[in-house]
Parts: C-alpha cells; sequence; structure tokens
C-alpha cells in the first residue's frame, strides 16, 4: 500500500503510461484526495490499462464522513461504471479493455458492504504483453501551450469517438523560443543542465524520464526531448516509481524546488522503501517560476532531502559542462536512489 492517494494513482499512471497494465484500490475519501493526479491522468491519457476501483461507503461506516462516490466521480469526467458483483472478476477484466480502447484511465465503483460477498468466477486469460513507450510529448505532456489540444482529445475519447487518432498539436513547440518571455528565461537559465541532461539520460533508449507541472518538463519538446510525461505539480515521482514498478528499469524524474516541495518527496518516500533505484533531478532556482515567481526558501528543500543524504550530489548550472555530465553519469551508473539537486542562478 501506499500512503497517500494520490500518490498511489500517480504509480499506476505512470505504469499505464509505460506499456503495463494497473490498478489503483482506494476508497472514495481517498479518490477525493487521488482527484489532482486523475484529472491530469485525463489530460495525457494511458497506453496500457489503467483501472481505478473506488469503494463506495454512503453510511459513513468506515470512514470520516459519508460521501456520494458517484457525484464525485461524474464531476471528474471519469469514464466509471457500478460494479456488479455477480460479474466482479469479469467487470474488472473488460474495464482494462476499455481503458485501452479509450486510452483513459477507467473506474469501477463498487459498495463497501459488498467486497464480503462470494461469487464463482471462470479464470480468464488475455495478452499481458507490454507495449513499447510512445514518445508524444504533445499529448503526454500536461502544459498551457497544450491544455486546449488535450481538452479537444479528451472531449473525442469521452464521445467514444476514434477521430483524436487523427488530430495534431499545434503549433509544434520549440524550447525555449515559443515561450511566454517570463519562461523563456527561466528555460534559458535551465538549458546548460539539459544539454548534459539529454546526453545522459537520453544514453539508454529504454529509459523513462517522468516531469512535473512546471518549466523543466517543457524540456520535453523540441529540440531537447528530455521528458516523456508529465501530469500534476508534484507527480514525477510517483510516476517513475509506477514505471520502474512496472518494469522499466532505469526510470528518471526531473522536478522543480517548488514542485518537489508541494509534493514530489511523497513520490520519493515510497520509492526509498521500495528500494527502487530512481533518478532524480531537482532543478533549484528558489522560486516558482511558471505560476508567478512566488519564493521557494531553500531549507525546504533541504529539510525534504536531509533522510537523503546519502543520496544527494549537487551541482550548479554555473559549473562546466563536464562537471554537470560526470555528476548525471555517477546518477545513472548508481544502483540505488540518486538525486542531483542543480543550484540554478
Amino acid at each position: 500500500g501506499f500512503f497517500h492517494e494520490e500518490t498511489a494513482f500517480a504509480a499506476a499512471h505512470g505504469s499505464g503510461l509505460t506499456g503495463a497494465r494497473a490498478a489503483c484500490l482506494i476508497k472514495t475519501h481517498g479518490f477525493a484526495k487521488a482527484t489532482n493526479a486523475v484529472l491530469s491522468a485525463l489530460s495525457i491519457g494511458t497506453q496500457a490499462g489503467v483501472v481505478l476501483i473506488a469503494f463506495d461507503d454512503l453510511t459513513g461506516s468506515h470512514s470520516d464522513n459519508a460521501l456520494d462516490g458517484a457525484r464525485m466521480l461524474d464531476a471528474s469526467e471519469l469514464p466509471w461504471e457500478r460494479l456488479d458483483p455477480s460479474r466482479t472478476y469479469a467487470q474488472v477484466q473488460e474495464a482494462f479493455v476499455r481503458s485501452e480502447q479509450m486510452q483513459l484511465p477507467v473506474a469501477i465503483l463498487a459498495n463497501c458492504k459488498d467486497i464480503t460477498l462470494q461469487t464463482q468466477w471462470e479464470p480468464r486469460t488475455y495478452s499481458e504483453k507490454k507495449t513499447a513507450l510512445e514518445r508524444k510529448p504533445h499529448s503526454r505532456i500536461a502544459c498551457p501551450p497544450m491544455a486546449t489540444f488535450q481538452r479537444k482529445v479528451l472531449d473525442s475519447k469521452l464521445q467514444k469517438s476514434d477521430a483524436w487518432k487523427s488530430f495534431r498539436a499545434d503549433p509544434q513547440l520549440t524550447i525555449p523560443e515559443q515561450l511566454p518571455p517570463m519562461l523563456q528565461a527561466t528555460a534559458t537559465s535551465y538549458a546548460p543542465i539539459f544539454e548534459e541532461f539529454k546526453k545522459i539520460a537520453r544514453g539508454n533508449s529504454d529509459a523513462i524520464c517522468a516531469g512535473d507541472a512546471g518549466t523543466s518538463s517543457l524540456f520535453g519538446f523540441a529540440p531537447f526531448h528530455c521528458v516523456d510525461f508529465c501530469s500534476y505539480m508534484g507527480g514525477s515521482t510517483a510516476l517513475a516509481l509506477g514505471a520502474w514498478m512496472g518494469g522499466t528499469k532505469e526510470c528518471w524524474a526531473v522536478t522543480g524546488d517548488f514542485s518537489f516541495t508541494a509534493a514530489g518527496h511523497l513520490g520519493l518516500l515510497e520509492a526509498r522503501l521500495r528500494d527502487a533505484p530512481l533518478k532524480l533531478l531537482i532543478l533549484d532556482n528558489a522560486r516558482a517560476a511558471a505560476t508567478g515567481n512566488q519564493p521557494v526558501p531553500r531549507a525546504a528543500l533541504k529539510l525534504l532531502l536531509a533522510g537523503y543524504a546519502d543520496h544527494v550530489q549537487e551541482i550548479s548550472s554555473q559549473d562546466s559542462p563536464q562537471k554537470i555530465a560526470q555528476a548525471l553519469q555517477r546518477a545513472r551508473d548508481s544502483q540505488t536512489l540518486a538525486i542531483v539537486v542543480a543550484r540554478v542562478t
């Protein structure tokens, strides 16, 4: 189990994005906490099936209060259906097929009182072959420049139409030239790090890199192509963990100091508890560049990383390309968790 439902769902989503089926089981209270990750997952879709099984507790017998899970699922726009206890086994399998047809996560809403019921079932077999990762930054990176395009795709999927498969993003984003002036300045300051990152982290074509909502994930676009997918702010570590749990051996997470402080540390804790050899790059510029330049106290980042001190190395955007590359290569070669904090000026 996971400590936080948002992280649990994001890990399942990370597995699905990299082509391995995954399920997430939570109560409706947990769904309320996971909704941030769910909404972003609807924007960027999935590749393999991702099924969320939510347990409704309308009497509040196992929860702090009684919530109506159906209303929450309707409001989220997540495709869902109620569980028929007599068809549980078949219904779950059908949900995975539906998820892969729509390329969206789907949900099943179960009544918590039904989980003790017994039924007859016959085992079924179906293909469990993992599909190859599709690198489609315009579809897989949630960010303001792609929001309208991704909404158009989602609407088509929800209408059960295949028209979305022929949609093309416009414009074709190029970094940093096509960014707003403020973000362009931030991206330019990150560029020395990503110039070396793309050489090291992309040295293995099977490696994946999960990003966080913010300027750093825009380096998934041309000409860098450093990030494969990005959902919500703080989700990079959980997405990368899910990819690793789904069978991907080399998994990177790229995040800014604000995103990591907001929620990224939740996924890092889960990764450490599972001895997952994730590689984490944190861009530390002491501000939230994508949301208005709010200051981020460096003391906060230091406190959150204190428990991982043996896994941390620090570099600066002012360092030589060779020094930056050496730090990233050490992280890649590590057989355990490796964290690179890049101070950006």
